[in-house]
C-alpha cells in the first residue's frame, strides 16, 4: 500500500497548490474530529476507493500493473444554487488545472479525472454543496 500512499500524497500536493485549498482545509482521508462547520468551508478530502492489479511479467521478480481509484470530495456553501454551483465549478476547475503532470511526479504511468458529480443540501439560509471528483491512477510495481 506504499504506492497508494505515495499517489494520495501527490494528489494532496496537487490540491493544496490551488488558490482555494491549503493544508488547513485539505485532508488525506476521512475528516477526523469535530463535524465540519460552515466556517471551515471550503474543504477537500481525498479518499482511496479501490485497487485492482495483475502481473504483466512472470518469474521471481514479477511486475504488476495496477489501477487505483481515488475520490476527492469538495464541500462548499453558498447563498443559492448559482452561487454554490459557481463556487464548485471554480474549485473543480482549479484542481483539473493542476492535473497537468499525468504521472503525478513519477508515481503513476497515467492519472486522469473520470467524473465529477455535484450534490446540494439546503441548511437554513445557506446551500451546502459538494463535488465528488473521481480520479483513476495507473501504475506499475515490482514484486521483490
Amino acid at each position: 500500500m506504499d504506492k497508494i500512499t505515495n499517489i494520495r500524497d501527490e494528489i494532496y500536493t496537487l490540491i493544496i497548490a490551488t488558490a482555494a485549498f491549503s493544508s488547513s482545509n485539505t485532508f488525506k482521508g476521512r475528516y477526523e474530529g469535530k463535524a465540519i462547520e460552515s466556517a471551515d468551508l471550503p474543504t477537500a478530502s481525498i479518499y482511496f476507493d479501490s485497487l485492482s492489479q495483475e502481473p504483466v511479467s512472470i518469474g521471481t521478480n514479477r511486475t504488476f500493473e495496477g489501477e487505483a481509484d481515488f475520490t476527492i470530495v469538495i464541500n462548499s456553501k453558498g447563498t443559492g444554487y448559482d452561487n454554490t454551483d459557481e463556487s464548485l465549478d471554480a474549485y473543480c476547475e482549479q484542481i483539473r488545472g493542476q492535473l497537468t503532470d499525468r504521472t503525478l511526479s513519477g508515481t503513476t504511468l497515467d492519472a486522469y479525472m473520470t467524473s465529477i458529480e455535484y450534490n446540494f443540501n439546503n441548511v437554513g439560509e445557506s446551500l451546502l454543496g459538494s463535488a465528488t471528483i473521481s480520479i483513476k491512477a495507473i501504475y506499475t510495481i515490482k514484486e521483490t
